[in-house]
């Protein structure tokens, strides 16, 4: 048969294609789209926490998860394949790297994640429509219930690990703080990083009811809910108190029009004490790529401005823009920090005229 997918055909089809730094559409198609899967089964179902870190048969698997045993064997031979298990004498125990991500109790857990990859999945269903029309599908539309809403603000959460102790120490903060505001804030964890680099300053964040309740478990669970409050409003309508020393704005003002924006930073200096700080954390400016492009240059990057795309309409406003937001709302002393990831923090200062 043509192309038959057999084990042989397909090693020979890598290794013929691998001298020119490819590999055959037939394998890109088939081995991340099942591959991904099993590990979301795995951790939804509770494959890898049932394992944990001992060493189970198949048998015993099928048993205690009352999972059917011949589609099991061949999920877990994915699993082995792809490295995140190994199997020896028919037993199957995780690896260093699956121990670290998809176990609860390790404190670099991908769990949250891997369950918001559920959502993911459900919005790249309407990636054709999107190229034809343009018109996106709001990702909170996919967050139908109180499970799907906790994944994605522990996979929100996850990404802030990697920043947020930075971040804090970009923040300019006056002596004697009390008080930040932390818009759309979801986890709470920048604030929370702040204030905690800053004390006795405590945060406050506004955020969308659906978000508020996971988020509360989060700063438990992660032990920042001494420095944080949590009030639910929509950051476009609700008004926000006042005397604030720092405003906090993260990853969110790319979903709202310049209209909308500069609203929010009126709202935003009423909010301020005088010479208190606002920061802004944005992506950089969207750059899809620069000259010729190759296989492999820049794919996570690739990936995720797409599906950013898909599910939010990202808009791609450019550092000047927001600097002349800020500059008209009449913010100054602006400072611009790169911090990796595509991210970038904007400071400025209120000033009473």
């Amino acid at each position: 048969m043509k192309d038959q997918l057999t084990q042989n055909n397909i090693e020979n089809k890598i290794k013929q294609q691998s001298c020119l730094g490819s590999s055959p559409p037939n394998i890109d198609i088939l081995l991340p789209l099942v591959q991904t899967r099993s590990i979301m089964a795995a951790v939804k179902l509770g494959i890898f926490e049932t394992i944990g870190s001992g060493k189970l048969s198949l048998d015993q698997l099928s048993t205690e998860l009352s999972l059917d045993k011949d589609t099991l064997e061949r999920m877990l031979y994915v699993l082995v394949c792809a490295g995140f298990l190994t199997n020896n004498n028919d037993t199957y125990e995780l690896n260093t790297i699956s121990k670290r991500s998809f176990l609860r109790e390790s404190p670099d857990n991908l769990i949250g994640f891997v369950e918001y990859s559920y959502v993911r999945w459900h919005l790249l269903d309407h990636l054709e429509d999107v190229l034809k029309t343009g018109a996106v599908f709001e990702n909170h539309e996919c967050l139908k219930t109180s499970e799907d809403w906790s994944s994605y603000q522990k996979a929100m959460f996850h990404y802030s690990k990697h920043i947020a102790q930075q971040i804090a120490l970009l923040v300019p903060v006056k002596e004697h703080p009390k008080k930040l505001l932390d818009i759309g804030g979801g986890h709470g964890h920048y604030g929370a990083m702040i204030c905690q680099k800053h004390p006795p300053m405590k945060s406050t964040v506004i955020d969308l009811p659906q978000a508020i309740e996971s988020s509360k478990q989060i700063a438990i669970e992660e032990g920042f809910n001494d420095v944080v409050d949590f009030c639910p409003g929509d950051a476009l309508t609700v008004e926000f108190d006042n005397n604030y020393d720092v405003v906090f704005i993260a990853n969110l003002m790319h979903y709202f029009s310049p209209d909308q924006n500069l609203c929010l930073l009126e709202k935003v200096k009423k909010a301020l004490k005088n010479k208190g700080t606002l920061a802004i954390l944005c992506k950089g400016s969207i750059q899809l790529y620069k000259g010729s492009m190759n296989k492999g240059q820049n794919l996570l990057k690739a990936n995720r401005l797409l599906l950013s795309r898909i599910n939010v309409g990202e808009r791609k406003y450019q550092l000047n823009e927001y600097k002349t937001w800020l500059e008209s709302s009449g913010f100054t002393n602006m400072n611009v920090h790169k911090i990796g990831h595509g991210k970038i923090v904007l400071t400025a200062y209120k000033q009473n005229q």
